[in-house]
């Protein structure tokens, strides 16, 4: 695994997104590791007596 800065010394115009898609793209990502940050940015939603709960 490298770093970002080791990610932007060989790559210009880059930015965290493009870090992450690299990471993903080049490791072995546990499953679980990629519905967690999924789960971030998109978070599941409860309505409970008219309430919604995150």
């Amino acid at each position: 695994m490298f770093s970002i800065e080791e990610f932007k010394s060989v790559n210009t115009n880059v930015n965290v997104f493009d870090y992450i898609h690299a990471l993903f793209s080049n490791e072995n990502v546990a499953p679980d590791l990629v519905l967690a940050i999924d789960s971030i940015f998109r978070p599941k939603f409860k309505e409970v007596h008219g309430v919604l709960f995150v």
